[in-house]
């Protein structure tokens, strides 16, 4: 697992949490953030079942 990856997930859920207490839960920008987190959690999880199966 790369430090970056981690690195970038705690970055856009700090960003993320900043715009829902801006913006609100349903905000675009928030559902955008919460979208791309996702994605980085999944990429997280392959890295992680792939390190596994070493």
């Amino acid at each position: 697992m790369t430090n970056g990856l981690m690195t970038r997930m705690e970055k856009v859920r700090q960003d993320m949490i900043q715009c829902a207490s801006e913006k609100g839960l349903t905000d675009e920008s928030t559902i955008r953030l919460s979208e791309e987190l996702d994605q980085l959690i999944n990429e997280y999880y392959k890295e992680f079942k792939k390190n596994l199966e070493k």
